[in-house]
This record gives C-alpha cells, sequence and structure tokens, in this order.
C-alpha cells in the first residue's frame, strides 16, 4: 500500500512553499508505469530508497538513485515515472513562483526539467541529505528540510508581489476570465507581466491559465459524474475539441480514457494539490 503524507512548512517559508510530503511504496515494478500531469509547480525531491524514474515523451529516462536529490522543474506536457523495488521519497512542493526565493535562475529554464539539485541549491544540499538519512521519523525529517530551507532564503525577487496577487487572481477568478481582465485587475500590461511570469514562476501568464484550466477540469472529473462535454464547458474550454486537445498535451489520453483508467499517482496530485 502506497503511504503518502503532507506537511505544512513554518510561517516563515509559508510564502513560498505549499508542503512538504512524503512517499513510500511497496514496489510495483518498472512496468508500472505511471502518468504524472502538470500542476505548475517546482518540487525538490530527496530519494531515501530505491530507485526511481521519470520520463518525458521524445527524451531519454531519467533516475533517481538512492541518496540522489534532484529539481523536477514545472511542466507544460505529459511525463512519466516508474520505480523499483521500494521508494521512499521526500518533497518540497514550492508554490508557484516560490522557488525564485532560493535562486535567481530563470524559472523558464527548468521548464520540463528533472536536473541536480545543487545547480539551484547549491552542495549544502549534500549535506541535507546525509542528515536526513540519518533521521527515521518523518516529522523529524520535515523540521530538518524547514530549516535547510529558512537558510537557503536569498532573494525578495523583484515585483514578486505583482506576480504573487496576479497566481492568487487567476487561481480564484471564474474559469472563462481572460487575459485582459487578468492585467487589467493587477494594473500591469501583458508584455512586463508576461516577463516576470517567465521569470518567476516559469510559464507565461496564458499558459500557466492553461495549466489551471486543466487541472479544474481533471479535478471535476475526479469528484463529479457530470458528462465531460458539460465539465469542459463549465471550466472554459470553447467546445469539445479545445478540452480533448488540451487534455492530450497534459495526459497524453482522451478525458474518456482517462476516466476509466486507474492513475495512482495522477490521484494523488488531483486529491493533494489545489488547483
Amino acid at each position: 500500500m502506497t503511504n503518502y503524507h503532507q506537511y505544512l512548512p513554518s510561517p516563515l517559508l509559508s510564502g513560498f512553499v505549499e508542503c512538504y510530503w512524503t512517499l513510500r511504496s511497496p514496489g510495483k515494478g518498472a512496468d508500472s508505469i505511471q502518468r504524472l500531469i502538470p500542476g505548475g509547480r517546482v518540487e525538490l525531491i530527496f530519494n531515501l530508497g530505491d530507485r526511481f524514474h521519470w520520463q518525458f515523451p521524445g527524451m531519454e529516462a531519467q533516475s533517481l538513485a538512492c541518496g540522489r536529490i534532484k529539481v523536477m522543474g514545472q511542466r507544460n506536457k505529459i511525463s512519466f515515472a516508474w520505480q523499483e523495488g521500494n521508494p521512499h521519497l521526500i518533497g518540497v512542493r514550492f508554490k508557484p513562483g516560490g522557488l525564485a526565493a532560493f535562486s535567481k535562475v530563470p524559472v523558464s529554464e527548468i521548464l520540463n526539467q528533472l536536473l541536480p539539485a545543487e545547480y539551484l541549491f547549491g552542495y549544502s544540499v549534500h549535506d541535507c541529505i546525509a542528515r536526513l538519512q540519518g533521521s527515521v521519523l518523518d516529522e523529524n525529517q520535515i523540521k530538518l528540510l524547514d530549516e535547510f530551507l529558512a537558510k537557503a532564503i536569498r532573494y525578495e525577487p523583484a515585483q514578486w508581489s505583482l506576480v504573487s496577487s496576479t497566481v492568487n487572481f487567476m487561481r480564484t477568478s471564474p474559469d472563462n476570465i481572460s487575459i485582459g481582465e487578468i492585467c487589467r485587475e493587477n494594473q500591469a500590461c501583458y508584455k512586463k507581466l508576461e516577463r516576470k511570469f517567465l521569470q518567476i514562476v516559469g510559464y507565461t501568464p496564458k499558459n500557466y491559465y492553461r495549466i489551471i484550466r486543466f487541472n479544474r477540469a481533471i479535478r471535476e472529473m475526479a469528484f463529479r459524474k457530470n458528462s465531460l462535454t458539460s465539465i469542459g464547458y463549465e471550466c472554459g474550454f470553447y467546445d469539445q475539441a479545445h478540452f480533448i486537445k488540451d487534455f492530450r498535451l497534459f495526459t497524453g489520453t482522451t478525458p474518456s480514457l482517462f476516466r476509466k483508467e486507474d492513475h495512482f499517482m495522477a490521484d494523488f496530485l488531483i486529491h493533494h494539490q489545489p488547483v
């Protein structure tokens, strides 16, 4: 049985970190390939167990072996994961834009990337994983992670308040809101907003809103039995063809087939990660 838990960060980090999470799983074997749907966030992942693999279509598979630390960039297309043996992962899920408090690397550069963590956090992450491996209880490991990140804060990104307020507005607004309305609400021209979004969030505002719209739709599919056509319209898609096009990009399949299949990793994100 897969054992997954989430933990809130300390108040100091609550503006940048959405949650910490732990995942232990009795391996289903390398042939159990799971879809990972894009949620618009960057994650810092520590592996304390057996090897774990990620792959984007058209790219070589990348592995996270025991004792390794990776940064998984925000995604705008489907990716896949599979495990060997009994993985034990500990992760930090940053809020949209939250990574910018720890690194000046433009977040747009890590789109759909799985990178060595030292590229963004320096070699102090290796000391952090050594301390995690020396601790047994999840609560103690989460405390160690929180202490590490509290010391790693380096920057107050320029235009942070603009990006943060725009992200919150996009996430809480009706499904049919336009980018023009978003710009007017935040008193910013689109080009300025686009530059800041690429630097801090890693998407253009239009593409980030596309991710939000898709995630709303897939959650509607999970929690309600409404027809796919009505869900598509309710979530702001122009027509069924528009809905299917985005769905194929983000899941690799159609809405009807996805609804019939078992996706335990995608289900974690649907049930535990907000839109």
